[in-house]
């Protein structure tokens, strides 16, 4: 008997069918990945795999996705089609307030007969990050203040790692901290703006990571050199050449094509009467 069967075989693989059917396999295969096994609930969600006959690649067969939430409930259905390489890819994004927790993508093809069927899983999960500064507007030798927190599904959450960048205008980095949320899932840095600084806006960056979801936020904040005197242009005179710079900056904001720092005597972010009345006070012919 194990010489009949061993000579069956051979004549099954002498005649070019593949070894899985003479065992009784399925040829036809298809498989599932996604991009990473956390994901932040708005984050884009790759998902990606292959279909392979006897195990060559299988071009144009379609392909049926469907995506379960934490309870079973179908949240993403796709009909999508493999390329020449036998390649199916998607991607989508659940909703605001879709589930956190573990979601199941299933998928199945047929082909030539046979039909395949395979299953992955990832988790999504609602996690943020928060970052502030004390004021919007600092002189150099001020202290900055950067705060924040830490939040997953709403809820804040301690010993969280927190990486945080400062950068000048310039786009340089002056502060690369790693920081970690406290027990009431809050985070704070205090640094002194040195003399020499670059003046500007500057910019925080921070990230967080949880369980392998990551989530990420940034705010910005304006560095001046303190001054009382509306010389504006530093040439020793409150003149004319004054008044000329702080009238064509009137009424910008930062950002705005005619905002200058210099000209904001006042601090509050906006070039206004109360600057123009500042040089107007000083002005001296």
């Amino acid at each position: 008997m194990k010489v009949k069967a061993l000579v069956f075989l051979i004549l099954v693989f002498d005649a070019g069918l593949a070894v899985p059917l003479a065992l009784g396999l399925p040829l036809l295969m298809v498989d599932v990945k996604t991009g990473k096994l956390w994901y932040n609930i708005n984050e884009n969600i790759d998902v990606y795999g292959s279909v392979l006959l006897g195990g060559g690649p299988v071009a144009g067969v379609n392909v049926a996705l469907e995506v379960h939430d934490p309870v079973g409930t179908p949240v993403i259905t796709r009909s999508l089609q493999t390329n020449s390489s036998g390649v199916y890819t998607v991607a989508f994004r659940l909703q605001q307030q879709a589930p956190a927790g573990g979601y199941n993508v299933y998928v199945s093809c047929s082909y030539s007969g046979e039909t395949a069927f395979n299953s992955t899983s990832f988790q999504a999960s609602a996690l943020a990050v928060t970052v502030t500064t004390d004021k919007s507007i600092y002189n150099i030798g001020d202290n900055v203040t950067i705060t924040g927190d830490a939040m997953l599904n709403n809820v804040k959450l301690p010993n969280v790692l927190i990486a945080l960048e400062v950068q000048d205008p310039n786009a340089t980095p002056i502060v690369v901290r790693v920081l970690e949320t406290g027990s009431q899932g809050a985070y704070s840095l205090m640094y002194q703006a040195p003399s020499g600084s670059v003046l500007g806006t500057y910019r925080a960056y921070v990230s967080a990571s949880h369980d392998g979801a990551v989530a990420a936020a940034e705010t910005s904040f304006v560095l001046k050199r303190k001054t009382s005197s509306a010389d504006i242009n530093g040439d020793g005179k409150i003149n004319i050449l004054d008044v000329a710079l702080v009238a064509r900056a009137f009424g910008s904001r930062p950002g705005d094509p005619r905002w200058d720092l210099r000209c904001d005597l006042d601090g509050n972010n906006i070039i206004n009467i109360i600057d123009i009345t500042i040089v107007a006070r000083q002005y001296k012919p």
